[in-house]
């Protein structure tokens, strides 16, 4: 058998100095999935968090990238054991869930250590017995197994992290995937809702509840939804789902457009009938406007015609007081030039001073 090394005879650097103790589990999305699958309630996980299970002795310059670089994951074997009991646990009511430190393990769990493309860094390991040191490089295909003392459970969801390095084995992505969908992708959280299938007949249920341990309950009561808050919110979805399908009927029927599109189609409808309107508008005006005109200038020429027929209509006694007066003053204007044009007849020949032979006598 090989031997198997410790958590701190891997190293980044070919010096081995004292090693540091880490948490190997943060807080985050690993947290809350431990919690759901591994038979725990809501923040239940906090008193572990500083406890041997989730603890880890490195060197310092393993503990330096500890969060971005470096994983240690469990073998196939341990990690099919954990789907199998996570997979029972997602299928039980949460009182009838095993939690993951009574989960039934391989006696021997094996890790290996894998790094991140994105490192490339030279790997030093130390023999446990020898102390003899050894250089591995990218991509590391000749590292030894190792041994650790925090739980594998644990470790399974540090090892989560290789998912997005394309490092992580087939039976470790098909945890990581079941787990994940599972637990962030129901309606309600996963460890407060009932599940579809109990491992106890129903009938059983409220004896089951009642039998709970206080603190358990006091726990589940912070966070649990009771079965009729439950069955109303089912209620509520059911009807809400009902009034959605009718709703999508009626759209099937009669599609709506766009919002932006029904906008600016009302928007332009509105400016074509304010244009319309104001069009109408002018056109009655300047219809409105020519009539008046139009019967106004035919009133004028009605009212000159009836002057003018009444004017010829009257005898030449009857003229109007103007032609009248005009008339007579040409007359007395002839007569004065009349009465004072100068007459000439022609003179007989006489002989004197003041004769003139041949001449014309004028008469004023």
């Amino acid at each position: 058998m090989p031997v198997l090394y410790r958590s701190e005879d891997v190293s980044f650097s070919d010096g081995f100095y004292e090693p540091a103790t880490i948490k190997a589990l943060g807080k985050g999305a690993g947290c809350a999935i431990l919690e759901c699958f591994g038979g725990l309630t809501r923040e239940e996980f906090e008193p572990f968090r500083e406890t041997a299970y989730n603890q880890l002795k490195v060197q310092p310059s393993v503990a330096e990238c500890w969060d971005l670089f470096v994983a240690f994951v469990p073998s196939e074997d341990t990690v099919a054991a954990i789907f199998k009991a996570f997979k029972a646990n997602g299928k039980c009511h949460l009182s009838e869930r095993t939690p993951f430190t009574q989960i039934s393990l391989p006696t021997h769990s094996t890790y290996s250590f894998i790094i991140s493309p994105e490192a490339k860094k030279d790997v030093f390991t130390r023999h446990p017995i020898t102390g003899v040191v050894r250089r591995h490089q990218h991509p590391y295909t000749d590292l030894p197994n190792f041994t650790l003392s925090a739980h594998p459970c644990i470790m399974a969801e540090v090892g989560r992290r290789t998912f997005r390095w394309r490092l992580a084995p087939p039976i470790l992505t098909k945890y990581f995937l079941y787990t994940t969908v599972r637990c962030f992708c129901n309606t309600l959280p996963f460890w407060t809702k009932p599940p579809k299938t109990l491992c106890v007949p129903s009938s059983h249920s409220s004896s089951l509840q009642s039998s709970l341990p206080s603190n358990a309950s006091s726990a589940s009561q912070s966070t649990a939804v009771p079965f009729s808050s439950a069955a109303s919110l089912n209620t509520q979805v059911s009807s809400t789902g009902r009034s959605a399908a009718g709703k999508r009927k009626r759209d099937a029927h009669s599609p709506s457009r766009p919002p932006k599109i029904a906008r600016k189609e009302r928007r332009e409808g509105a400016q074509s009938a304010s244009f319309r309107s104001l069009s109408y508008k002018s056109s009655a005006t300047s219809s409105s406007t020519s009539v008046s005109h139009s019967t106004s200038f035919n009133a004028t020429g009605a009212t000159g015609k009836r002057k003018r027929d009444d004017c010829s209509g009257v005898s030449t006694s009857r003229r109007p007081l103007k032609t009248a007066r005009r008339e007579d003053e040409n007359t007395q204007a002839e007569a004065f030039v009349a009465a004072h044009t100068i007459q000439c007849r022609p003179t007989e020949d006489r002989k004197g001073p003041n004769s003139i032979s041949g001449g014309q006598v004028c008469d004023f």
